[in-house]
């Protein structure tokens, strides 16, 4: 902590010199200065953040039917590859699943098209709760407002045996800086 105090002061004081540029005078010949400065980030404070997160409503689940659904997720980070790990808390399997009436469930199938830091395009089908490392995507925005969304599509398939009622899941995205 110690450390970050000591370059964000020393930040400050070079913006405030990189400010105080010299102007030359009027005459035959002019001088003037100016002085230049840059900082590089510390790997500490590399960040990443999840954005562009919608609910989604895949409608009328008809037994043997796979009813899908593209969606954007912008995954913004400042460190040379993040991890991703997707979670449902609802399910113990390594897939996920929509919950419905009396624990019945409907696999869900989720497939992330991702660049691995080979800069390699990838279809990842995340495993609940298993990190994937070595993930890159948008470095423009925080929102992807200049582009560099992550599309996925949400998949399922029900059983002949559906029992009637409301399904629903959560799935929950958590990013890290490697």
């Amino acid at each position: 902590m110690k450390r970050s105090a000591i370059i964000a002061a020393a930040c400050v004081l070079t913006i405030g010199v990189a400010q105080a540029g010299s102007n030359g005078t009027l005459g035959r010949t002019s001088t003037g200065t100016q002085n230049i400065s840059a900082t590089a980030p510390d790997p500490a404070e590399a960040r990443v953040r999840v954005t562009g997160l919608n609910d989604v409503i895949l409608g009328a689940l008809i037994p043997g039917r796979t009813i899908s659904s593209f969606t954007n997720y912008c995954f913004f980070h400042t460190s040379p590859t993040f991890s991703l790990t997707v979670q449902q808390s609802e399910v113990s399997t390594p897939g996920f699943a929509l919950v419905g009436p009396q624990d019945a469930t409907v696999p869900l199938r989720l497939t992330l098209n991702l660049f691995d830091a080979s800069g390699f395009f990838i279809n990842h089908e995340p495993i609940n709760g298993v990190a994937r490392t070595g993930l890159t995507a948008s470095r423009n925005s925080e929102n992807c407002s200049n582009g560099g969304t992550t599309g996925g599509t949400l998949s399922v398939t029900p059983d002949s045996d559906l029992t009637p009622g409301a399904y629903s899941g959560t799935l929950t995205f958590v990013m890290a800086v490697e």
